[in-house]
């Protein structure tokens, strides 16, 4: 039961990715797009007991449109950062944050006028128990922009 609630709540992130991205700024056909692997933004399936995982700044190849979603078995925050460097060290505005409530797909969209060379992804597990994650990071580029690495 708890794997259906998981992948229910996962499934309803990506619908929210889409309508909120889209909603931001319609994207042309040819738009070049970019699912984020998890090897690359760097949140695993698990996080432990009262936990923050940090993933490494990654290339976001002059994207500057986006959402990152999170699914949690327990409630925390979820946060991105946007670096003026590859190798994220000088930040380039505020950090983006929202509350993940417990099986419900915490969404932060990204739709920068805040130039930006690297993203990272944080994500708070504030409870005393490791909590499973279903992490997805989309980035959209402006047409003729950018290709994925």
């Amino acid at each position: 039961m708890k794997l259906r609630t998981m992948l229910a709540g996962a499934l309803a992130g990506l619908a929210l990715i889409a309508a909120a991205v889209g909603a931001a700024a319609a994207q042309p056909r040819g738009v070049p797009q970019w699912l984020v692997d998890a090897t690359t933004h760097g949140i695993p399936a698990t996080i432990g007991a009262s936990a923050t995982v940090t993933g490494p700044a990654f290339e976001a190849s002059n994207f500057r449109r986006g959402a990152v979603t999170v699914v949690s078995s327990h409630a925390g925050t979820l946060n991105v950062r946007r670096f003026l460097d590859a190798g994220g060290t000088i930040q380039a505005g505020a950090t983006l944050t929202t509350s993940i409530t417990t099986g419900v797909a915490a969404l932060i969209v990204v739709d920068s006028s805040i130039p930006f060379v690297a993203l990272q992804v944080e994500v708070v597990n504030a409870a005393a128990a490791s909590a499973a994650v279903t992490p997805v990071v989309w980035l959209l580029g402006d047409p003729g922009c950018c290709a994925a690495p």
